[in-house]
């Protein structure tokens, strides 16, 4: 559901962008502005929005929990869990300077007890649907969870399924008008 919130943010300013044919750096500060006006509060922590909640996982985050997210992320599923890996988009030529290049993510989930040992529903619905995504089936991902460095990757363990949303990348991209 917060996830949806944040696509909704996202989709209504790149709208609102289009309309008054904004440029690329005013979209972004357009966006920024509204995410930042919604307060949201992820467990414990207080005093969030959906601009500061929100981070790409491609790029170090030390600190508390957030939702990452990550595109283009190749999942591999084993009856102990799975592992989801994203390669970072590649960086165009003099970006490297302006900020830490970005790398390679993965989120890792091995399972989990349950009170009734019978997973729920959904969870099961969800390890079903990542081991049916075909060889060149991509997914678009958010997972909540701490990001650390495991050699040149960041990694995000997950300790429930309550805390991953996917969803299938289209395999065609939109054709531009001409």
């Amino acid at each position: 559901m917060i996830v949806e919130s944040k696509n909704k943010i996202s989709r209504w300013c790149f709208d609102q962008g289009k309309k008054q044919n904004l440029d690329k750096v005013a979209q972004s500060k357009l966006l920024k502005e509204t995410a930042s006006s919604y307060p949201l509060q992820l467990f414990e922590q207080k005093g969030l929005t959906y601009e500061t909640a929100f981070w790409s996982a491609h790029y170090e985050r030390k600190a508390d929990k957030r939702i990452f997210h990550a595109k283009k992320g190749e999942a591999i599923v084993s009856p102990a869990g799975f592992a989801i890996r994203s390669e970072p988009q590649v960086v165009p030529k003099g970006a490297e300077a302006k900020k830490p290049c970005p790398r390679t993510v993965e989120v890792h989930y091995r399972g989990e007890t349950y009170d009734s040992n019978t997973p729920p529903q959904a969870h099961t619905r969800t390890l079903a649907e990542l081991a049916n995504l075909g060889v060149d089936e991509t997914i678009q991902w958010y997972a909540y969870g701490e990001m650390t460095l495991d050699g040149e990757k960041f990694v995000i363990r997950l300790d429930t399924l309550d805390d991953f949303y996917f969803r299938k990348e289209s395999k065609f991209k939109a054709r531009k008008a001409s």
